[in-house]
């Protein structure tokens, strides 16, 4: 009678399974890694725009003006009326325009250090006419900014695609990549 023996893993089995495994993830990390850092460039550039067109809609659904702030340079932003008014004139129990309307922090999961926001002009505070148009100064006296630069400094690989917000004095924004050149392409950052 013969006997069917069971037979378990040998050691050698084993270590050939791990070293496989360890040159698997030796060879995804990287691609992991940029993978992650695109993804927070992506979510926090699409919050930037989406605050902007907050603060927009709000200059028109309320005939005043509203700003967007992101004066910290980091993910954070606040939409508030320009020129703040507490009364309750449409007696919802509110004030017709407070300071901070709405306010967005730590859009980034894991924190905003990873990611470097530039802003060409106006320190990262933009004002919008009742009408829903870029005014051409802030209540400060400063310059608005017209684009947004969105990265993640400290990630070294091809694979990263930093993204630039781009806002026209018509009031609309949108997300581009300032690394497409392609005539015609919607992604390049032309006008």
């Amino acid at each position: 009678m013969s006997r069917s023996r069971s037979r378990g893993v040998t050691f050698v089995e084993l270590v050939v399974v791990l070293a496989i495994m360890g040159v698997v993830i030796a060879i995804a990390l990287p691609a992991f890694s940029t993978l992650m850092a695109n993804q927070r460039i992506r979510t926090t550039a699409e919050s930037l725009r989406s605050g902007i067109q907050l603060a927009r809609m709000e200059a028109l659904k309320r005939g005043r003006g509203t700003t967007f702030n992101m004066s910290a340079l980091n993910s954070s932003w606040i939409v508030g009326c320009e020129i703040p008014v507490a009364d309750d004139n449409d007696g919802d129990g509110l004030p017709d325009c407070p300071v901070q309307i709405q306010d967005s922090t730590g859009v980034v999961e894991g924190g905003t250090s990873a990611i470097t926001i530039t802003v060409d002009a106006g320190g990262g505070v933009i004002t919008f006419s009742p009408l829903g148009l870029v005014r051409q100064l802030n209540q400060d006296g400063t310059v608005p900014f017209t684009q947004i630069d969105v990265t993640v400094p400290n990630v070294s690989s091809t694979g990263l695609r930093p993204l630039r917000v781009l806002l026209r004095a018509g009031g609309l924004s949108r997300v581009c990549d300032p690394s497409v050149t392609v005539a015609g392409d919607t992604r390049a950052c032309t006008p």
